[in-house]
């Protein structure tokens, strides 16, 4: 399991294989707090953020957009 790279990813075999072990736990985190019901815990939150940012610079066709400026007061 791990996030599709473009063609010409130049990670090695190595860096592949960390990133995988990475999302695999990113993803068994956010399941096992589903099926133990802590799903409105910060830690759930942020592991949900985390995996959603990760697939959606993966499936998005445009770059991730950056954070908007918050208005001046």
């Amino acid at each position: 399991m791990g996030i599709p790279q473009p063609p010409g990813d130049a990670r090695s075999p190595q860096q592949q294989q960390q990133w995988d072990q990475a999302e695999a736990s990113l993803l068994e985190g956010l399941y096992q707090m589903a099926v133990d019901g802590r799903t409105e815990t910060s830690e759930c939150s942020r592991l949900a953020s985390d995996v959603y940012r990760r697939l959606e610079a993966a499936y998005s066709d445009e770059p991730p957009a950056s954070p908007e400026p918050s208005p001046a007061a």
